[in-house]
């Protein structure tokens, strides 16, 4: 969809920076500035919403790939 294409840009290119907890390096969020400084280079006009998009895939993923690890 194309109200979708600057979430999914910015997503692609920031999936990998995540912040991490614990000994074990579990993945807790991903890395705000990451995902800001994306949007900034990419000059895109709603910011707001184009964070909220980015984090709420991340989140969608993450808690998949959880359930798939059982």
């Amino acid at each position: 969809m194309k109200e979708n294409e600057d979430a999914a840009r910015v997503y692609f290119k920031v999936r990998g920076q995540v912040l991490r907890a614990g000994m074990d390096g579990v993945v807790t969020d991903i890395n705000h500035l990451a995902v800001w400084s994306m949007i900034d280079a990419y000059e895109i006009k709603d910011r707001i919403g184009t964070f909220e998009k980015v984090v709420c895939v991340f989140y969608d993923v993450l808690e998949r790939r959880r359930d798939e690890e059982g």
